[in-house]
């Protein structure tokens, strides 16, 4: 019997139909509004919007994107800085008094983040597909 693998790619688990873009804005707070409204407009960037080409940010992303901030309390944090990542990405971005706190969602849709203490002690790493940040914000929260 042949080795059982998993030939999904990231993309593959990422459904392709319209529904499957579509967050319920009403659904979500103020803060979690206007951070998908920053996430939208990253999406509407023009390839190349970085002068060397880049493009857009790619569909896995922009779902995972979603599905986090649709699925964080992000009335309990402060507003996150949101940026375009170069290849198709997105970066999250909090600081709180000494800690900062990155989540960037990489073109597949797959999550790494950074977390700094006093700009001294760092600890990077990946969240499972399906994971919630929830102890990476209770950790920012620690001050």
């Amino acid at each position: 019997m042949p080795p059982l693998t998993d030939t999904r790619s990231p993309i593959a688990a990422v459904p392709r139909t319209q529904w499957a873009q579509i967050t319920p804005l009403l659904d979500l707070g103020v803060r979690a509004r206007g951070v998908m409204s920053c996430v939208r407009e990253i999406a509407s960037l023009p390839a190349g919007w970085d002068g060397h080409g880049s493009p857009p940010l790619c569909e896995p992303a922009k779902a995972v994107a979603a599905r986090l901030v649709s699925g964080t309390d992000l009335e309990s944090l402060p507003t996150p800085h949101v940026s375009p990542v170069s290849g198709g990405g997105v970066q999250f971005e909090w600081r709180v008094g000494p800690r900062e706190l990155e989540i960037e969602v990489l073109p597949d849709g797959s999550i790494e983040y950074l977390a700094v203490l006093d700009g001294t002690q760092m600890v990077e790493g990946t969240l499972d597909e399906g994971a919630a940040p929830g102890a990476l914000f209770r950790w920012l929260m620690q001050c």
